[in-house]
């Protein structure tokens, strides 16, 4: 008999209004288990056609498909299924196609998106797959016009970083954790915990030891959270001073500096508005987006008129050397200032690195999806090693530095 966890309801009943499964979970969270025999009576009770993928995946009649094999032979019904090396085939004419997504010559995205009927795709092991556009290109060919469109993400949640999180979580809004239903994306998460009579005295004694010497593994591989920041990150976040609040009727002046986009991919417009109280540097808001320059403009404006800084120093490297003279007719009071850095961004970032975590308070329950909370992320993403994750982190990590260096040379 096979017992199902109530988490998985809505995956078994499919309502209409939902595209999108995201089912997260960490070591021993059954997800794997339970989406298999999702699968197995899906194409049993239909005639839908399922495209399994992971994104590296060799000898599928070695390594997956007797997982599914298993699981009929636990229901009992292995007799209603034909199974060969890359297919499983039902009596009622549903079908599962076994492909990787990466094979030895590269990625073939141009042969999963041509396979004609597939009205569900399941990417097992999501947090392998980084591209975002191969998401899409396979995302966009599930569009059968009689049978409902389903696409289902199994996945242990790895950074925040990752385009699933920004994606699904972070742009919807969702905490994680979450359980439920939010627009056309159903979440499902799951760990040990909701499993735990079907795991070995074994396991959990493991589990127990992880616990107790590595909290952050426990939360991330075992509970199934997502990670804030990377291993050897120069800011991590429980590094920085966070504060859930700032007075504003406390500030004593406002700093402001601009980072100008150079327009290239995974460059970003950095504005950064700083307010010091009692000898801190607190970072009161920013404008951090890859907008076109003309949008950037609008809102680099609108952000200096509301806090009215005196200066506000701008990188004139490359593109900033002009960009004064567009943004300054819709300003109102504030001098902008070109500054031309002359010392190495890596040099003055590590040599002001212990200072910012001492002397930068930054808020810490910015809104998911605003653009402080995407300059906090990528701010935490800093490499010590002078590199980074993200491409877009040494924009904000190099206004933070700029500014603190400004504030440290007036103050002291």
């Amino acid at each position: 008999m096979v017992k199902i966890n109530d988490k998985y309801q809505h995956l078994f009943e499919l309502p209409k209004e939902v595209r999108y499964y995201i089912i997260t979970g960490g070591r021993g969270s059954s997800k794997s288990y339970t989406a298999t025999v999702w699968a197995n009576l899906n194409i049993l009770a239909s005639t839908s056609k399922i495209l399994f993928t992971r994104y590296t995946m060799t000898s599928a009649h070695i390594s997956i498909i007797p997982e599914f094999v298993e699981k009929m032979e636990v229901l009992e019904i292995e007799d209603k299924f034909k199974v060969t090396k890359s297919e499983i085939v039902s009596s009622a004419g549903g079908e599962i196609l076994f492909r990787g997504i990466k094979t030895s010559s590269g990625q073939q995205t141009a042969n999963l998106k041509s396979l004609s009927g597939v009205n569900c795709w399941i990417l097992d092991e999501a947090e392998e797959l980084h591209d975002e556009k191969v998401f899409d290109k396979i995302n966009l060919s599930i569009r059968h016009t009689e049978k409902q469109n389903i696409v289902i993400l199994i996945l242990n949640p790895t950074l925040k970083e990752h385009w699933i999180y920004r994606r699904f979580f972070e742009d919807n809004e969702v905490q994680e954790g979450f359980n439920g239903i939010k627009g056309d994306t159903c979440y499902i998460h799951t760990s040990y915990l909701d499993n735990i009579d079907n795991l070995s005295d074994s396991f959990l004694e493991e589990v127990n030891k992880i616990k107790n010497n590595n909290p952050i593994k426990y939360q991330n591989e075992i509970l199934g959270g997502w990670l804030d920041s990377y291993e050897g990150v120069l800011f991590a976040k429980e590094t920085l001073q966070l504060t859930d609040s700032i007075d504003l009727s406390k500030v004593e002046h406002y700093l402001a500096y601009i980072d100008v986009s150079t327009s290239k991919n995974g460059d970003y417009h950095c504005c950064i508005i700083g307010g010091i109280i009692d000898k801190k540097l607190y970072i009161v808001d920013v404008v951090y987006t890859d907008l076109g320059l003309q949008a950037n403009t609008q809102l680099t404006a609108q952000i200096l008129n509301k806090y009215n800084p005196e200066f506000c120093r701008i990188e004139s490297n490359g593109v900033g050397a002009t960009y004064s003279t567009l943004l300054e007719p819709y300003v109102n009071s504030t001098q902008l200032l070109n500054v031309h850095s002359s010392q190495n961004k890596q040099a003055r970032i590590f040599q002001l690195s212990g200072w910012i975590k001492d002397n930068v308070i930054f808020l810490n329950n910015s809104p998911v999806n605003s653009d402080y909370h995407k300059f906090f992320r990528h701010f935490t993403t800093y490499l010590m090693d002078g590199s980074s994750k993200n491409d877009d982190a040494p924009d904000s990590v190099h206004g933070i530095s700029t500014m603190s260096r400004s504030f440290y040379l007036e103050s002291f």
